[in-house]
């Protein structure tokens, strides 16, 4: 098909997503045809896909999003003790990582009681439970070539979700994980929808609202159960393993905690909200500190670039013509007030994009990172053991170390350790893309050492 052709899809890189359907019904080649060009509309560039229990998403299917340029993100939401074993995912996820797929999202909502089988939720150590479940699939998913997500909690949550983070974290590095806890992204669900919580609502994380607490946030307080969820999943992890791990938003636009007794959000505040969001997730933080934005919603904090994506939920279940509130997409092409703002505003600035304009020197990607050193799961044994035979090298160039392909993207100059099996022509693609002066050094754990003392 060639709706990536005919559609015009907004420059990249982009950080604006959908939640697909969340069934296993609408996976063909027709299905595409219908959704590829309202997407392409929208300018999403980012697409979470239900991951099956058992089977997997067509192949073509995925590989159609990736000719599109949009890049799938997989989400297995099945609960933790009905999930299989590692050894039966294995070769799904090999198979995804060949098909183009690049992020999986293992499990949804652990920290509320609806995720485990009732008997479960009420045993002793739930996070270390947790973990038993999540490490196996992330290691496997590591192994394949993919990256793990951790799964989006609910905020708030009956196990509050901040805590759950917390402890979850702590867990990975006390079980000897931290290979694996550099490499996987977290996931949040970003609540928008609540009537007395602002669009800014929590903006700035702990540091600028130190009062809220687990389960308790004073009057005068502010907490993560808003869209800027974010910057406290990021101190959080900051805070732990010394940075703050990549995130993607899901759920932006659907109301997450149905017990919570709330007045609807007025449509006309609900789609200021919703453009909002789509400027933020648009606009590139510039400075340090970076000013504030302003919106249709007000002046709003940027988005840092550990945010990844942030995900619309706009599409309804088979057999359901909207969702609850009303506001959502009944077709393709009938779109709702909300997906009409959505599209408006994507025209403005794909035309804006396209206005011709004198010629001016082209501005260099930003890259906070000076010099960053990619490792692979191949090169761990050098950096286990041969740490100490590099460091001239270290000391000579100061290098950012890590295994993270997110991170890299935003350095000014990266050096991959290893071959052409430790990093794909795809991952080089995106790299250069980002911008990067991108250097490879290859060979065994000595010629490594000393090719790289030798820069």
């Amino acid at each position: 098909m060639d709706n990536s052709k005919t559609t015009p899809h907004l420059p990249t890189p982009d950080r604006l997503g959908v939640q697909y359907h969340r069934d296993d019904q609408h996976y063909r080649h027709n299905d595409l045809k219908t959704w590829l060009p309202e997407l392409g509309r929208l300018g999403v560039d980012w697409l979470v896909l239900a991951q099956p229990a058992r089977n997997a998403i067509p192949e073509p299917f995925i590989r159609e999003l990736c000719t599109a340029k949009i890049t799938p993100v997989l989400h297995l939401e099945s609960r933790l003790e009905e999930t299989p074993g590692a050894s039966e995912w294995s070769p799904l996820f090999q198979a995804y990582a060949k098909w183009g797929v690049r992020y999986v999202t293992l499990f949804d909502r652990p920290n509320c009681r609806e995720a485990w089988l009732p008997a479960t939720w009420t045993q002793a150590n739930l996070v270390e439970r947790f973990l038993d479940a999540f490490l196996p699939l992330a290691q496997c998913a590591l192994d394949a070539g993919l990256t793990p997500a951790f799964p989006p909690l609910a905020p708030g949550g009956d196990y509050w979700d901040t805590a759950f983070l917390r402890d979850a974290l702590q867990g990975i590095l006390a079980r000897g994980r931290s290979q694996l806890l550099s490499q996987i992204v977290l996931t949040a669900y970003a609540d928008v929808t609540h009537p007395e919580r602002p669009l800014a609502w929590g903006a700035g994380g702990p540091e600028r609202w130190p009062g809220a607490r687990p389960y308790l946030t004073p009057s005068d307080q502010q907490d993560q159960r808003g869209f800027y969820i974010f910057d406290w999943y990021c101190a959080i992890s900051q805070a732990i393993i010394g940075k703050p791990l990549a995130i993607l938003l899901f759920g932006a636009g659907r109301a997450l905690n149905g017990r919570e007794d709330r007045t609807p959000l007025p449509d006309e505040e609900f789609i200021t909200r919703l453009v909002s969001i789509a400027q933020l997730m648009a606009s590139t933080p510039k400075g340090d500190p970076a000013p504030l934005i302003s919106t249709p919603s007000g002046d709003c904090d940027p988005v840092p670039d550990q945010v990844l994506a942030c995900a619309f939920e706009i599409i309804p279940m088979e057999g359901v013509a909207s969702a609850p509130d009303g506001r959502w997409l009944d077709s393709a092409v009938n779109p709702s007030p909300a997906i009409a703002a959505l599209e408006k505003w994507a025209r403005e600035r794909l035309g804006k994009k396209s206005d011709p304009t004198p010629a001016t020197p082209k501005i260099p990607l930003p890259h906070p990172i000076r010099h960053y050193v990619l490792l692979s799961p191949e090169t761990w044994e050098l950096a286990e053991g041969r740490l100490e035979s590099i460091r001239p090298f270290v000391r000579k160039h100061l290098p950012t170390i890590g295994f993270s392909l997110a991170e890299a993207c935003q350095a000014r100059r990266v050096t991959l350790v290893g071959g052409t099996a430790a990093f794909s022509d795809e991952e080089m693609q995106r790299l250069q893309a980002a911008g990067c002066e991108v250097e490879r050094i290859a060979g065994d754990g000595t010629n490594i050492a000393s090719l790289l003392n030798s820069l």
